[in-house]
């Protein structure tokens, strides 16, 4: 099973370490990484994004990496999105479409020893695009790039008490700015220069899941380390003046991502039902840059819950394994006058043999930010998730 997806792995990891195509946002310029993507698979996703306390196999160490715990066959996961977004502003409407491959993850058993994750997410987009103009000028401003997060993860269960898990991550982030310059009038003219940031750094992250009956508790977070930001601005092209064609200029600066805590609960309501929450907030008050960027910590909260119709018959049709999802999320953006919400609608489709599941959802949402009262990003996505799974070995923690 794992195998049949090798190729699509190898699409999708390609993918993710570039910038989505065609992506807009202006509200997305004020942020120091772009918008914020909801990181999970398709089952915490459709719920809203609430998956910090909820146990499944097919979460990987999306949500929580001490989930890795509760798994005990090798799990293939890979999630993309199909983004859909209308802004408005100063009257003005246009309309955007957008790919966004967002997770590859593998996760392998290890008997006694726990289980390893391996996974790349693509956690923010800072494509942007803006262009204003007059009668004697016009002015643009173009950027592309995003956030990705290679882990590498352990989890373990404790005598059936708690999971735990850790993970080693490096975070990068490379986007690039450019500017364009059009006068006209007595001094025609154009200037073209852009600007590229490079960055790569070390972080760590781990959780904690307790189940008490029905009940499972869990707490993630992630912390990250300083390091070097390279910059490298150039001018292009230009006919203003030919003594600045190439000139180009470098530096260096301190930069540390803003750290994550959150907080999560599941509640198994019975086989049928399942309901789960999250709190979660970013630090940005421990955020470290260049940038003169206003920000602040920002507070989300998710609610979510799956039904299956009939989970334990053993001869159920089609429809009544299925597994209906839906949610509810609002998030503070990192800009204390920025929010955004989604409310996502899905299905959980088993493929054959039990051998993994389709996931299918669709999220619709709003993004806005008080200080441009004039302008609104609506967004609706399309979002695919694939689950494959297979056991390597059979448990022997049953007793008879």
């Amino acid at each position: 099973m794992i195998r049949k997806y090798s190729l699509y792995s190898i699409i999708i990891i390609g993918l993710v370490t570039v910038a989505s195509a065609y992506s807009q946002s202006i509200l997305g310029l004020r942020f120091p990484y772009g918008i914020p993507l909801q990181t999970g698979t398709g089952l915490s996703l459709s719920m809203g994004g609430a998956g910090i306390g909820v146990r499944n196999e097919y979460l990987g160490m999306a949500d929580n990496v001490a989930n890795l715990g509760t798994i005990n066959s090798a799990i293939f996961t890979a999630h993309a999105s199909l983004d859909f977004t209308n802004i408005k502003e100063a009257g003005k409407e246009t309309n955007h479409l957008a790919f966004n491959p967002h997770l590859l993850s593998f996760c392998f058993p290890l008997k006694k020893w726990g289980t390893l994750g391996l996974s790349v997410t693509q956690t923010t987009n800072a494509n942007s695009k803006y262009m204003i103009e007059n009668d004697t000028a016009k002015v643009g401003l173009y950027r592309t790039g995003s956030s990705t997060l290679w882990r590498v993860g352990w989890g373990y269960d404790i005598m059936k008490v708690a999971k735990i898990g850790i993970a080693y991550q490096r975070f990068y982030f490379n986007p690039v700015t450019e500017k364009l310059r059009v006068m006209s009038g007595t001094f025609p003219g154009q200037l073209l220069d852009s600007t590229s940031m490079s960055f790569a750094g070390n972080s760590f992250s781990g959780g904690i899941q307790v189940p008490v009956k029905n009940l499972t508790l869990g707490m993630s977070g992630q912390y990250f380390f300083e390091n070097d930001a390279r910059v490298v601005q150039k001018i292009n092209n230009t006919v203003l003046s030919d003594s600045l064609e190439g000139r180009s200029n470098s530096y260096s600066y301190t930069m540390r991502p803003a750290p994550s805590i959150g907080f999560g609960l599941s509640y198994q309501i019975s086989p049928e039902w399942l309901c789960a929450a999250d709190f979660e907030t970013e630090i940005w008050n421990k955020h470290i840059s260049k940038s003169d960027i206003e920000v602040d910590n920002a507070f989300g909260f998710s609610i979510g819950a799956q039904y299956i119709p009939a989970p334990n018959l053993l001869t159920p049709k089609y429809y009544e394994t299925m597994q209906y999802r839906a949610g509810f999320r609002f998030n503070q953006l990192p800009v204390p006058t920025a929010s955004e919400f989604g409310i996502t609608l899905g299905l959980g489709l088993p493929l054959r043999q039990g051998g993994g599941l389709f996931d299918i959802f669709f999220e619709y949402g709003q993004r806005w930010d008080s200080s441009y009262k004039d302008s609104k990003e609506e967004f609706f996505k399309i979002q695919l998730g694939i689950n494959a799974g297979r056991k390597w070995y059979q448990s022997t923690d049953t007793n008879y």
